[in-house]
């Protein structure tokens, strides 16, 4: 098949496949039309391209049997992929990061794209629909940012090997977001499908990872997403899994690197959320601010511990109030491990502050949020969970106050 044979829109299809590997017709045409609810008209004519590219041995597909009225799944043959190599001017042994909006950049010497094997573009038929979900989570992602600040990378770019004092591992999120070019996010579909101990290895996995980088490469959160009917059926139940085996896994980094969970329905405020992030810290700064001194007290401070900000001290005279605060959508973990670690190191921070002459008063966990309440579970799994995580757990439901954000922003 020659190039010149194929039409631009031939063009379009064949580099879009290349890029996310396999895709719906629908998904197809969100993407080559830019438009999140394509017409009746653009989803048949995407089918009649399709057809014809098969009938040229460009394009094959396998029938969605489990997944009624989604039709096919269409991915490049051997024959399509080396064209898409073509079109994308990808060099024999060429290495790219994989990050799909940087190729404005491709004339300065970066690549986007790598030279890889068929195999490994290959998508991956025996997990469809996890694949197909990634794919919806990621065509949501383009139309909710607006100001370019989102790029993202599939799982065959952002593997990463690592040795660990327990030898050499490889880690394989899904995909790999960035917000902002510096602020990282490992994506994680979540099909309910793996158990406590699945999640657990997941996670040891994680922690071997990072156990390797230095603090400021770790990333902001491990973003699990999962399908829209999980919001109606067992969502709690199926967080708490999730987060039971996150916490025991994690140790440390529990209280450094978060975890969000969200069904794909909520993506929007959730992705909104972490793009405002920085700017919604600041405002919850001057909530709490705001909180302390109509209840008394003179002045509040915020204090860094363990390279994130986790907790205030409140003044009033002599005495002050120790508190404990995160900004948290509705299923985030932070607010665990990060006060884990603040209770065990509770004796080292009260000894600091009262250096000063001052008495504490008390201790108080303050948790805010802008969108959706968060949602803290009360009780985990008996077998899974300690003594010590258990009173820990008491200390943080006591005296536990929730604060919005809307009012203020």
């Amino acid at each position: 098949m020659r190039k010149s044979t194929l039409s631009n829109r031939d063009k379009d299809i064949i580099r879009t496949l290349y890029r996310y590997r396999g895709m719906t017709a629908w998904q197809l045409a969100q993407k080559v039309h830019n438009t999140y609810t394509p017409k009746n008209s653009q989803k048949s004519m995407i089918h009649n391209y399709l057809k014809r590219l098969k009938e040229q041995k460009l394009v094959t597909s396998k029938k969605l049997e489990d997944d009624a009225g989604l039709g096919s799944i269409y991915f490049l043959t051997p024959s399509g992929f080396n064209i898409a190599k073509d079109l994308l001017n990808i060099e024999i042994g060429q290495v790219g990061d994989g990050y799909l909006f940087a190729d404005d950049f491709e004339s300065e010497g970066y690549h986007t794209h790598a030279d890889l094997e068929y195999s490994i573009y290959k998508p991956p038929l025996e997990q469809i629909g996890h694949h197909l979900l990634l794919i919806d989570t990621l065509i949501k992602l383009d139309f909710l940012d607006k100001e370019n600040l989102i790029d993202y990378r599939l799982s065959m770019y952002a593997t990463r090997e690592y040795q660990s004092d327990k030898g050499n591992g490889k880690l394989r999120p899904d995909a790999e977001m960035l917000i902002d070019s510096n602020r990282s996010y490992f994506i994680e579909i979540d099909k309910g499908t793996e158990g406590y101990q699945q999640l657990y290895g997941k996670f040891i996995n994680y922690k071997h990872y990072f156990s390797q980088l230095n603090k400021e490469e770790l990333p902001d959160a491990i973003l699990f997403i999962t399908d829209e009917k999980r919001q109606l059926y067992g969502i709690k139940r199926r967080w708490t899994t999730i987060l039971t085996a996150f916490l025991n896994a994690m140790g440390s980094f529990s209280a450094r690197v978060n975890l969000i969970f969200a069904p794909i329905n909520m993506l929007e405020e959730t992705i909104s959320l972490e793009m405002k992030r920085p700017y919604y810290n600041k405002l919850a700064e001057e909530r709490i601010r705001t909180f302390f001194k109509n209840k008394g007290y003179s002045s509040v401070k915020f204090f860094k511990f363990n390279s994130m900000q986790s907790f205030a001290v409140a003044i009033k005279g002599n005495k002050y109030q120790l508190i404990f605060t995160r900004l948290a959508n509705e299923f985030e973990s932070l607010a665990f491990g990060g006060f884990f670690l603040f209770s065990k190191k509770m004796h080292i921070i009260d000894a600091e502050i009262q250096k000063n002459k001052l008495q504490r008063l008390g201790l108080e966990q303050v948790i805010l949020y802008h969108d959706r309440k968060p949602y803290l579970p009360s009780a985990f799994p008996k077998e899974k969970w300690t003594g010590d995580q258990q009173k820990y757990m008491e200390i943080l439901f006591n005296h536990l106050t929730y604060l919005p954000l809307k009012n203020i922003s």
